[in-house]
């Protein structure tokens, strides 16, 4: 995922390709692709409550198996225990808003509004002391609206409020997300947040599952292939992730990201043969534009 601003300076070059940074395109195109088959199971009889109790449960016990062999602490220090919990709020937050907003809008849309954060996170870090916004990212703020408006124009009279408002809930908790995140990672081991946060978002889902419609498995084979394809890819695109992040900078791994939201168009595309008009592509390729604009790093 995209990382937070840094202050105005000339914007880097096209990296050489390296592994770390081929892992971070794995990584995010499995943190994409996952969406499209998240919204497979939910055809195939699967709800919410089952897809996100999976996926937390399957992910907190491979980075509990990565914390054992790795021989690192499950023991969390009493100075980011707050910070620890604001993160699993955040990444609940985002898991609810994303797999909750499919359920009643076209992923392709979803992913339009939800990629707008890395523009929240840049207009956001000046008031906590990230640095003032480059020139490119104040170019980049008007160009994503116009590209949110041409995107969703067409369909606005059309769309569940629901589905967007889950969607803006996952935007806005990524963006929480991103701004806390780094004072926590400096200050404890990742894999011992990942298994803390998934663990997390485990439990709260369980006294959330009556609203999430209780917990429906998949009744067909398409079905079941989504919700294991869920769980699969995330865990793998977590593993990938941290892969990356070890051999490749922040800035490298923060540009490949950036393909997420084009995987996770692709993939509605090719896996539930959704399909926007002329004028939605023409916004999904603003928002996309100005997603890169305001992520190029300075040298």
């Amino acid at each position: 995922m995209t990382g937070p601003p840094e202050p105005p300076g000339r914007a880097t070059a096209l990296p050489v390709l390296s592994a770390g940074f081929v892992l971070a395109l794995g990584a995010a195109s499995c943190y994409g692709v996952q969406i499209s088959l998240a919204a497979l199971a939910y055809g195939g009889g699967a709800n919410a409550g089952a897809v996100i109790l999976l996926r937390m449960s399957v992910t907190a016990a491979a980075m509990a198996l990565a914390v054992l062999w790795m021989r690192r602490s499950f023991r969390v220090p009493s100075e980011v225990r707050l910070r620890l919990f604001g993160a699993t709020l955040g990444v609940f937050g985002v898991t609810i808003g994303l797999l909750c907003s499919i359920l009643f809008i076209p992923v392709s849309l979803m992913t339009v509004i939800f990629y707008t954060y890395p523009l929240m996170v840049a207009a956001i870090a000046p008031a906590v002391g990230g640095g003032a916004p480059t020139r490119a990212q104040m170019v980049a703020f008007p160009l994503a609206f116009l590209g949110l408006f041409l995107a969703l124009g067409p369909e606005a009279g059309g769309l569940d409020w629901h589905g967007v408002a889950f969607a803006v809930l996952a935007a806005v908790s990524s963006t929480w997300l991103f701004l806390i995140s780094p004072r926590l990672l400096a200050a404890y081991d990742v894999f011992g947040v990942s298994f803390y946060v998934t663990l997390g978002c485990a439990l709260l889902v369980l006294p959330a599952l009556p609203l999430l419609g209780g917990l429906a498995l998949p009744a067909t084979d398409q079905g079941w292939a989504g919700l294991l394809g869920v769980a699969i890819l995330f865990v793998s695109a977590t593993g990938l992730h941290f892969a990356a992040l070890r051999r490749t900078s922040p800035v490298l791994a923060a540009l490949a990201f950036n393909m997420e939201p084009v995987t996770t168009i692709a993939g509605a595309t090719v896996l539930l043969g959704e399909r926007l008009g002329l004028g939605q592509l023409g916004g999904v390729a603003l928002v996309l534009g100005a997603l890169v604009l305001a992520t190029r790093r300075p040298r």
